[in-house]
């Protein structure tokens, strides 16, 4: 079983966590009020991208 989709799955979304969680800490420490809304920007990004490649990860496995 090829797992490097699995592996690129989970490196572009622990970057894409980084850089929420690194919005979350910039925020607070600047109390910049649109970091928290770019947090936000990014979590949605990260739910949709893991969506959409679970989705393509799966029809490849069928064929």
């Amino acid at each position: 079983m090829d797992k490097t989709p699995y592996y690129r799955q989970s490196a572009v979304v622990f970057a894409l966590l980084t850089v929420m969680f690194f919005c979350v800490f910039m925020g607070v420490v600047f109390k910049k009020e649109w970091l928290f809304v770019l947090e936000g920007i990014f979590l949605v990004v990260t739910v949709i991208y893991v969506v959409l490649s679970s989705i393509t990860i799966a029809k490849q496995k069928k064929t």
